[in-house]
């Protein structure tokens, strides 16, 4: 009896396996797990000799025409493997069908064939294998499948996300283009707001008569075109964040030069290995106005040279203008507005340091770093 509980209770687990049953056929699946519940019951009824041993024969043949027709149903519905469970099972139940009968002296030509059960068992063991090979089969099928559309949904997600990225950076584009484009503009107006200042400077200064105060007018001129110049040039540049210091220093030298004396021959050496942000730029260009008016003014009667460098080092800035000119007196160049203007700048925003000699012309020398120099 107990071998014959095992022999269902596999037959019922081998089907629902093979056949994939939870999967395919859901309540189906449901309804075995019923079925195994009730042989496990009527096996107990029967040790018990409540329920004859007949009737649990003729169930269990029974059990074998049901694994047939879900073999059948199974088949119909598509399940590639069914046809050899199909074919399998039914050896095994016509064999078992014949030997029952036998038994029961219904028929007796079966004596005759004493192999027919091996040939059976045999046939359905191979018909098995090849369901057992066409259920591999499908499993490789379905993994492949399983990973052309895993490969096919990474696909989409990566061009999703590469239509993402470009029209977030085209968005960005966007914006950033029109920053510039109100950065340009800024610029532009506070340029010629300068201009404007320039303008109404020079006006009052034509209509003065007193030299020292047409001076003082003309030095504040000079110091506001620094400023306007930056902003000229920030607004022409396709950059906002540096400014190339020799163009820079070039169109301000000559800019001061025509303004103060266009009638004396001054030339400029301009040398540079370098371009600063904006703001130091302003502080350098507000410097070198003072500088190179003075020189313009003091160092030569009609004729001379300035040199102006400016090249970084490591993490400095070395500043120099020198001129071949007859010098300065250092007693009164310390107490002119001009220089308490540029030590002002380059103590102060530059956090740097000055140095002067005037021993052939004059040279100043400042250095300044991104990092502030100590204070001495």
């Amino acid at each position: 009896y107990s071998l014959l509980l095992l022999m269902a209770l596999s037959v019922i687990m081998f089907t629902l396996y093979f056949l994939d049953i939870k999967k395919n056929f859901p309540k189906i699946y449901t309804a075995a797990k019923w079925l195994i519940g009730f042989l496990i019951v009527l096996y107990i009824l029967n040790i018990t000799d409540v329920v004859p041993t007949l009737f649990q024969r003729l169930f269990y043949m029974s059990l074998f025409l049901v694994v047939i027709v879900l073999g059948i149903y199974a088949y119909k519905k598509g399940v590639t493997q069914a046809k050899y469970y199909l074919i399998g099972w039914s050896f095994l139940f016509f064999n078992t069908v014949l030997l029952g009968l036998n038994q029961a002296g219904i028929v007796d030509w079966i004596d005759y064939f004493p192999h027919i059960g091996k040939v059976a068992i045999f046939t359905e063991a191979i018909l098995f294998s090849m369901a057992l090979s066409a259920l591999i089969n499908t499993y490789k099928e379905e993994k492949e499948r399983a990973v052309q559309a895993l490969l096919s949904q990474t696909e989409n997600h990566a061009r999703k996300m590469e239509e993402y990225a470009s029209k977030k950076t085209r968005q960005l584009q966007r914006i950033v283009e029109e920053k510039e484009t109100l950065l340009k503009e800024l610029h532009h107006r506070v340029k010629n707001n300068l201009q404007i200042i320039i303008s109404l400077l020079r006006l009052q200064e034509d209509s003065l008569d007193d030299p020292r105060t047409k001076e003082v007018l003309s030095e504040a001129e000079s110091r506001i075109r620094a400023l306007s110049t930056v902003h000229e040039m920030l607004y022409k540049n396709m950059t906002f964040k540096y400014i190339d210091i020799k163009s820079y220093f070039e169109f301000l030298t000559d800019e001061i030069l025509h303004s103060l004396a266009p009638h004396k021959k001054i030339t400029f050496t301009i040398i540079s290995n370098t371009a600063l942000s904006m703001e130091k730029a302003i502080y350098c260009g507000l410097i070198l106005n003072e500088l190179v008016t003075n020189a313009i003014k003091y160092a030569f009667d009609e004729e001379g040279h300035i040199t102006i460098k400016l090249l970084k080092e490591d993490d400095c800035y070395h500043l120099e203008v020198a001129d071949n000119g007859k010098g300065i007196d250092m007693q009164k160049m310390k107490k002119s507005l001009g220089m308490e203007l540029v030590e002002t700048l380059i103590k102060n925003q530059l956090k740097g340091e000055i140095r002067v000699d005037s021993r052939s012309g004059t040279k100043i020398s400042l250095i300044f770093c991104e990092s502030p120099l100590p204070r001495k």
